[in-house]
């Protein structure tokens, strides 16, 4: 499957090639994959969005000033869900039910060092080291990715994470069936993250029974 024009200047990076531009035909090319998933592409500020009748999905692409020709060009992935419900009951109420590093948090099992982190990067490898400033160990997904010299293989490797790694997350998230082995997965800073979110006041508007069993699986008190 070609995933983006053959006159495309993924086609052709030499050492010279703008960072910019690369990083813009990545995105046109991951907007034009997610058009057939039902989102809306922005390339001005390059971002995806697609509503239903409850939420609104939101995937925010961003780069880094420190990208350099011929070496690195860096693409960072954001999701977001939002509540319309939440939104619609409240005028200051943006709705957000996540951070963009929420879903990537996972509990590390395993016999290892507390503060110990196992980063997976999204082209596939894994790197580890232990953070002596935690108490936790944490299993999460790097959102941003070296792009330069991208090939079809790894577009796929970033169509997959965006898919499996946030889109499948969110959705498990508000699900009633699926929410609580969701949050059960989360790391303790994943699970902080919800707290300062508007996940609570959603749980309490959609769930209300579930509300004291879910603050209870965060730790947080009222």
């Amino acid at each position: 499957m070609k995933y983006w024009t053959n006159d495309s200047i993924l086609n052709n990076q030499t050492e010279l090639a703008p960072p910019k531009e690369i990083y813009q035909a990545v995105c046109d090319s991951l907007g034009e994959y997610f058009k057939g998933q039902g989102f809306k592409y922005s390339r001005s500020i390059p971002k995806l969005v697609k509503k239903d009748n409850e939420f609104q999905y939101e995937i925010i692409f961003r780069s880094s000033g420190a990208n350099a020709a011929g070496q690195s060009t860096r693409l960072e992935i954001n999701g977001y869900l939002r509540s319309l419900e939440l939104m619609k009951k409240d005028k200051d109420e943006k709705g957000y039910l996540n951070s963009p590093t929420t879903a990537l948090g996972k509990i590390l099992g395993g016999d290892y060092p507390v503060g110990t982190k196992f980063v997976k990067q999204i082209f596939g490898d894994t790197i580890s080291y232990v953070e002596s400033h935690r108490d936790f160990n944490e299993y999460t997904f790097n959102r941003s990715a070296n792009v330069y010299l991208i090939t079809e293989e790894k577009f796929l490797m970033m169509i997959n994470f965006i898919e499996q790694n946030i889109l499948n997350w969110l959705e498990r998230l508000v699900d009633e069936n699926t929410m609580m082995d969701c949050l059960r997965e989360c790391s303790r800073h994943s699970k902080l993250s919800l707290q300062r979110s508007s996940f609570l006041k959603f749980v309490e508007l959609k769930f209300p029974h579930r509300l004291e069993q879910i603050e209870k699986e965060l730790n947080y008190y009222r």
